[in-house]
């Protein structure tokens, strides 16, 4: 028997008529701003069955990937012809931005085995590289609304996706403003600092022994000379 670790190959096989339907970048320039009010996802088939995958809007997220789901009620001509070139499944009854930050706890709730999502379908009106943000803004109008059943082939991570996520804030860096700190309150009137009443020649001079402008001023007027007054 051979190690469980062993590389080599199972089988081997060639891969043919190779399509992309979409692929979308996950930079940091092409994502919204906010999470969308309603979980999207892409929707797409072979023709023999029908993949859907989440659409990924904002960071951090949740990759959430379902195969071979049933699509029951609302299968449209539209609906049936654009699932080739892949379409757009809105789960109505899932708000993501009142969902997110996604726990495996919580995704476990709504995305298992058996889950049964109603969605509304639209026409994907991008190419199959999308690359700009305001996804969920030019949806349009939808085609049908249908009934997801989920089946046994899904897969969830909300670990890996998000190793390198980038942080994207909705709000601009606010600047700290510095007040200086007062180191001293001082009540000196500019007309009275550093003034010495010394002499006729120094009057106004600033000196570098500054004194409270009340000390000053009552030292002043007491150095004050009246002219004697003759009360005859």
């Amino acid at each position: 028997m051979s190690s469980p670790l062993s590389t080599s190959a199972i089988v081997e096989a060639e891969v043919t008529d190779i399509r992309v339907i979409k692929n979308r970048s996950l930079c940091s320039r092409y994502l919204d701003i906010a999470y969308p009010s309603r979980m999207p996802f892409y929707l797409y088939s072979t023709g023999q069955e029908i993949h859907m995958d989440h659409v990924l809007l904002q960071a951090p997220n949740a990759q959430l990937s379902a195969g071979e789901v049933a699509l029951t009620e609302g299968s449209t001509s539209a609906l049936t012809s654009g699932l080739r070139d892949g379409l757009i499944a809105v789960v109505d009854t899932l708000p993501e931005h009142l969902m997110q930050p996604f726990t495996s706890d919580r995704l476990k709730r709504f995305f298992y085995p058996g889950a049964k999502l109603d969605v509304s379908v639209y026409p994907d009106p991008k190419a199959a590289y999308p690359q700009q943000p305001g996804f969920c803004a030019q949806l349009g109008e939808p085609i049908a609304r249908a009934t997801i059943t989920l089946g046994a082939n899904i897969f969830i991570d909300a670990y890996m996706i998000n190793v390198d996520a980038p942080v994207v804030s909705s709000q601009s860096t606010k600047k700290k403003l510095t007040i200086p700190e007062i180191t001293s309150i001082s009540q000196d009137h500019p007309l009275f600092r550093g003034y010495a009443p010394s002499g006729p020649m120094d009057r106004y001079m600033p000196t570098t022994n500054t004194q409270s402008w009340r000390e000053v001023w009552d030292r002043a007027l007491a150095g004050r000379r009246f002219a004697d007054v003759d009360p005859s």
